[in-house]
C-alpha cells in the first residue's frame, strides 16, 4: 500500500554557509570583496562540490549612467581545501560621493550579497558589510533607447523581474507564484497591467496579472539519490522570469508596473516599463504606373506608414499608443510575374514616411511593361502583401544640341551668362571666344535661351529667344542672342 508524505522544503539562503566583506583602497583604486566560511557553519558547512562566487555590478543600482566599475577578478569556488578568496573590482569615479553598487551570486544564487561600497578617502581600508536590507524591484535588463515591441495579440509576454526584499519579508522557503486579479494580502510581488490606447478620452484601468509571495523564482528537481540517500532534490534560485497573456492588447501600448511592497516598508517601490502591442501592419503608398527611358536612372516615390493614424501632420518623434514604427522599405523586379521575386533592395529613406526607389532601367527591356514590388515592414515583423507599381519602358530618344552666339552691336562678346529653359534644362554657361555657346544633350522640345551680363562697365540683356530642338539626324538650330 502506498502512502503520500508531503514535504514542505525551503532553500537556505548563502549567507548561512558564507560570510563576505568588502574593502576600499584609495591608493590601488581597488574594491576587495573577502570571501569565507561563515562562522557559524565553519568550513565543514561548505558542500563538497564547493560553492561557486561571481561579482559583478549590481544590475539593480538606482543610477542612471553605468558606473565606473570595472570587474578585474570576478569568479571564484570556494572549497573545504581553498575556503577563503577574494574578488576585485576597480573604481574608476571620482572621490566625491562615490560609491560602488556591487552584487555577489552564490551558485547561481543572483545578488546574494549586495555592497555599496564607500570609495571615499574616510573609508579607504576599512571593511564594510553587506546590505542585508537592501530593496529593489527593477525590470530585467537595460531601460531601452524606445519601448520594446510585440506582434500583437501575444500569447505570452516574456517578463524578468529583478527583485531584492529583505530576509524576514516573505515565510521562509516560499517562492511560488499565483496568478489573480486582485492581490492577495500575503504577496510581496505584484505585476499589473494598464492600457493605453491612442484617443482615449478616460484612463483605462490597471489589472493585476501576477503575484508572488517571494522575491526569487525557486524551482525543485527530483535527482537520483546518492548512496543511502533516500530522495534527493535540487534547488535553483533565480530573477523572476514569467511569462503574462498578451491576449486581448492589440493596438495599443501596454504599460506594466512591477511593485515590491515588504512588511516594514513606508512606501511600494515600483519601477515601469512600456510595451507596444502592434497587431496593424504597415501601408505603403506608390503611383499606379511609372514611365521610364531605357538607360536613365528611375526615381519612384514611396510613402509608408505604419499606421493610418500617422500623417505629415504629425510632429517627428510622435509616438502613437500601438504603433512600432516601419523598420524597412523594400523592392524588387518581378520579371518572372510569379509575386515572388529572388531578391530584394532596400529604399532610400527621406524621413518623415517617405522613401524613394532609384532604378537603374539599364537591364530592364525596352517596350515593356515591368512590375516593381514594393513592401515595408513594421519593428514587429509586420507586413501587407507588396503593392505593384508598373514601369512602361522606352527607348532612350536620341539627344539634340543648340548652337548659339552672344553679340552687341554685331561683334561677338565673351563671358556673357547663357540661361537656357526647357524639358531638360543644363545649367548656366558662360559664351566663349567671339561670344560662341554650345548647349549639349538635350532632350526634343522647344527651349528658351537669354544672356544677360555687364559688357565693359555696363549691363545688358537680350531678348528670350525661343530654339527647336529635334532628334537626329535633325539639324541643330542656331540663334543669335542680342545684347541691349
Amino acid at each position: 500500500r502506498a502512502f503520500f508524505v508531503r514535504l514542505k522544503l525551503s532553500v537556505e539562503h548563502p549567507r548561512q554557509r558564507l560570510r563576505a566583506s568588502a574593502t576600499w583602497s584609495r591608493d590601488e583604486r581597488v574594491v576587495s570583496v573577502r570571501l569565507e566560511p561563515a562562522a557559524a557553519s565553519g568550513v565543514e558547512g561548505l558542500p563538497p562540490e564547493g560553492l561557486r562566487v561571481a561579482l559583478e555590478p549590481l544590475p539593480s543600482a538606482p543610477l542612471t549612467a553605468p558606473q565606473p566599475l570595472g570587474v578585474r577578478r570576478g569568479a571564484t569556488v570556494l572549497t573545504r581545501s581553498r575556503p577563503t578568496d577574494v574578488l576585485t573590482a576597480t573604481w574608476q569615479g571620482s572621490d566625491a560621493d562615490a560609491r560602488a553598487w556591487l552584487a555577489v551570486s552564490v551558485n547561481g544564487y543572483p545578488r546574494a550579497f549586495v555592497f555599496i561600497v564607500d570609495c571615499s578617502a574616510a573609508a579607504d581600508g576599512i571593511a564594510q558589510e553587506p546590505q542585508d536590507d537592501f530593496r529593489a524591484i527593477t525590470f530585467g535588463g537595460p531601460r531601452p533607447a524606445v519601448p520594446p515591441a510585440i506582434k500583437a495579440p501575444a500569447d505570452a509576454i516574456p517578463i524578468t523581474l529583478l527583485v531584492d526584499a529583505p530576509p524576514d519579508s516573505a515565510p521562509p522557503g516560499d517562492g511560488g507564484a499565483a496568478v489573480a486579479t486582485t492581490q492577495p494580502p500575503e504577496a510581496i510581488v505584484s505585476l499589473a497591467f494598464r492600457a493605453v490606447r491612442a484617443g482615449g478620452m478616460m484612463a483605462e484601468g490597471t489589472q493585476t496579472v501576477w503575484t508572488a509571495v517571494g522575491d526569487r523564482q525557486v524551482t525543485y528537481t527530483a535527482e537520483p539519490p546518492k548512496g543511502s540517500a533516500a530522495i534527493a532534490v535540487r534547488a535553483d534560485v533565480a530573477d523572476w522570469s514569467i511569462a503574462p497573456t498578451g491576449e486581448g492588447y492589440v493596438d495599443l501600448d501596454l504599460v506594466a508596473e512591477a511593485r515590491l511592497a515588504a512588511p516594514g516598508m513606508a512606501a511600494a517601490l515600483k519601477d515601469t516599463r512600456t510595451f507596444v502591442m502592434d497587431g496593424r501592419p504597415p501601408r505603403v503608398e506608390v503611383p499606379p504606373l511609372v514611365n521610364a527611358t531605357v538607360g536613365r536612372r528611375l526615381t519612384v516615390p514611396v510613402m509608408a506608414v505604419d499606421d493610418p493614424r500617422e500623417s505629415f501632420a504629425t510632429a517627428p518623434g510622435t509616438h502613437i499608443p500601438g504603433v512600432s514604427g516601419v523598420a524597412r522599405v523594400e523592392w524588387a523586379l518581378d520579371l518572372k510575374g510569379d509575386g515572388a521575386p529572388e531578391a530584394w533592395a532596400p529604399a532610400v529613406g527621406l524621413g518623415n514616411g517617405n522613401y524613394e526607389i532609384r532604378l537603374d532601367t539599364q537591364p530592364l527591356p525596352p517596350g515593356a511593361r515591368v512590375p516593381l514590388l514594393v513592401r515595408a515592414t513594421d519593428r514587429v515583423g509586420l507586413a501587407h502583401p507588396p503593392s505593384r507599381v508598373w514601369i512602361d519602358t522606352s527607348v532612350a530618344v536620341a539627344k539634340g544640341q543648340i548652337n548659339g552666339k552672344v553679340v552687341l552691336q554685331n561683334r561677338g562678346e565673351r563671358n556673357v551668362l547663357v540661361r537656357i529653359d526647357g524639358p531638360n534644362a543644363p545649367p548656366p554657361q558662360r559664351s566663349g571666344a567671339d561670344g560662341v555657346f554650345t548647349f549639349r544633350d538635350l532632350d526634343p522640345g522647344t527651349y528658351t535661351l537669354k544672356a544677360t551680363g555687364p559688357v565693359r562697365n555696363r549691363s545688358y540683356s537680350s531678348e528670350a529667344t525661343p530654339a527647336v530642338v529635334a532628334a537626329p539626324p535633325a539639324p541643330a538650330p542656331n540663334v543669335t542672342l542680342e545684347l541691349k
